[in-house]
């Protein structure tokens, strides 16, 4: 059997190249030419006998890498060829799982799309899809083409442009959210589910946006920093109104990750600024003061109760009165330089007085650069480029 692939590029497949079936050389490829009209790369195979009868409507063809490394917001992936498609490459075909085998392939069949990889054959499986925008306000650098749209873990459809157009000349572009292009799959979400229902499934989605469906970035890999779209309802998010962008219905976002996070700390800063800590520390350095005072102040009437206990007439006077005398002085002794309560005061007052002269210089910072707790007091200059040696 004798069939022809087509590829957008030239270059993808040689002459020879093995026509692999789950790891059996089962063909080859015969020849390679470019077509000017439909500017498409055409690739003819023969496929010997008997396994041309594995190629069925539903066939799909991809090409065999030696190795084939992907990194993405999942992470990385790696995958080995066998040992001649390490060396020359070629092309594998097979039919996807879940879509059946199809019928035989007759005469004027005999043209099948070539794909890049097995992963781009599934994606190509979901053809039928609702495109929406969505308006990021926050930094989208790590998210890229292709890279998933969830739903707590699931996947449910695929990123298609970041970022969807620039700003016109006319747009102010400081004041612009950042519109990207993503496409929700119904074969991802429904099994099954006729393309008829698209429009249906279409005003679902529009229902669970009014109970607060979002989406938001998410970091998919620490090493890589690659970003994904994570949706989930939030409640509490303002009510949904409707918009349009070129034409486009607006899925709607909230702001997620690291910049929700500096969004709180900022607040946080805001409000410690607004406090009067200069008060503050004078009313309790006026504390202290007092505190001190008071001590010494005990200590005075500790030592005169102690003369007067020894003086002769007081001796005199009746036990009851002496009894209360002989308490009063043993709890001014425990406010005396000596006990372990005068100790403790003491200690606790200085350690205090040590924490607030620490803090002020920390006052300080924040008043003239709040946002020095975040991102350090240091700041680094951009590079200037050097010029040129001719």
């Amino acid at each position: 059997m004798r069939l022809v692939l087509t590829h957008r590029e030239a270059g993808k497949l040689g002459v020879g190249d093995p026509v692999i079936y789950k790891g059996f050389t089962v063909g080859r490829v015969e020849t390679t030419s470019f077509d000017v009209e439909t500017r498409r790369a055409l690739y003819q195979l023969f496929i010997f006998k008997p396994y041309d009868s594995l190629v069925r409507t539903k066939t799909h063809f991809w090409l065999t890498s030696g190795v084939d490394l992907q990194l993405n917001a999942e992470g990385f992936e790696v995958k080995f060829g066998s040992l001649e498609s390490l060396i020359t490459g070629g092309v594998t075909f097979d039919t996807v799982p879940g879509l059946g085998a199809g019928d035989e392939v007759t005469e004027d069949m005999l043209h099948f799309r070539l794909f890049d990889d097995v992963k781009q054959v599934r994606e190509g499986m979901y053809d039928e899809y609702i495109q929406f925008v969505m308006m990021f306000e926050e930094s989208v650098r790590g998210l890229k083409a292709k890279a998933p749209v969830e739903y707590r873990g699931l996947r449910i459809g695929t990123v298609m442009k970041v970022p969807m157009r620039m700003p016109t000349p006319e747009e102010d572009f400081s004041a612009k959210k950042i519109p990207v292009l993503v496409r929700i799959e119904l074969g991802r979400v429904y099994e099954n589910l006729p393309s008829s229902e698209l429009p249906r499934f279409k005003e679902k989605l529009k229902e669970e946006f009014a109970k607060g469906l979002r989406g938001t970035l998410k970091t998919g890999n620490l090493l890589t920093g690659a970003l994904y779209i994570d949706t989930d309802f939030y409640p509490d998010e303002e009510p949904y109104v409707p918009s349009k962008f070129e034409d486009y219905d607006v899925f709607p976002t909230k702001q997620g990750g690291f910049a929700q996070v500096q969004r709180q700390v900022n607040d946080f800063l805001t409000k410690l600024n607004s406090l009067p800590m200069e008060d503050t520390l004078n009313s309790l350095n006026k504390t202290l003061k007092n505190s001190e005072k008071t001590l010494a102040s005990a200590e005075r009437v500790a030592n005169s109760v102690d003369r007067l206990l020894n003086q002769e007439d007081t001796k005199a006077i009746p036990a009851d009165i002496r009894k209360s005398l002989e308490q009063l002085q043993k709890t001014l002794d425990g406010y005396g330089p000596n006990s372990t309560m005068y100790s403790e005061m003491e200690s606790t007052l200085k350690e205090l007085e040590q924490v607030m002269t620490e803090f002020k210089p920390v006052l300080k910072q924040l008043n003239e650069k709040p946002n020095s707790l975040v991102f350090g007091e240091d700041e680094v200059n951009d590079p200037t480029p050097v010029r040129g040696q001719k």
